[in-house]
Order: C-alpha cells, then sequence, then structure tokens
C-alpha cells in the first residue's frame, strides 16, 4: 500500500540545506503554487518540491526508511494522519 505526498523545499542560504517550508501537500501542482510565495520571501534561494512515497508494511505501519525521511524534514507523524 502506497500513497504520495509533496513537499515544498528551499535550499537554505546559510546552511546549504534542503528545508522544508510549508505544509504537507496531496498533489505536486498545490506545492508548487506555494513556489512563488516562498521566492518572493526568500530572494535568490532554490525552490523545489519533493515527493515523498508513503509506503506501509503489511500491517498497516509506514516504513522505517519513509519514517526516516519526513523526520528529516521535520514532519511530525501521528497515528491515523498520513
Amino acid at each position: 500500500m502506497t500513497r504520495e505526498v509533496y513537499l515544498t523545499l528551499i535550499k537554505h542560504p546559510e546552511t546549504g540545506q534542503w528545508t522544508r517550508v510549508g505544509p504537507v501537500y496531496q498533489s505536486r501542482e498545490a506545492a508548487k503554487f506555494e513556489i512563488p510565495f516562498v521566492k518572493d520571501r526568500w530572494f535568490g534561494t532554490q525552490v523545489k518540491t519533493h515527493r515523498v512515497r508513503l509506503t506501509r508494511d503489511k500491517n498497516g505501519k509506514l516504513l522505517p526508511r519513509v519514517l526516516a525521511v519526513l523526520d528529516g524534514f521535520g514532519v511530525q507523524v501521528g497515528e491515523g494522519k498520513t
């Protein structure tokens, strides 16, 4: 069982790391909608969307590698929320 979600990311000007801005989106189009707003606020930074596949095991729990990716971008995962 797999579902996809999308994140809007900026390349932080000081650290050079990709950082999530905004919420988790259900479609790439919704995540891209945020890009002009982010570029206006963070002038000169790179902005992109990133797809995350929410893959689950036989018991319906998210796989550890998926949880690690979400945690790396500061996404809180609760029961029944993803």
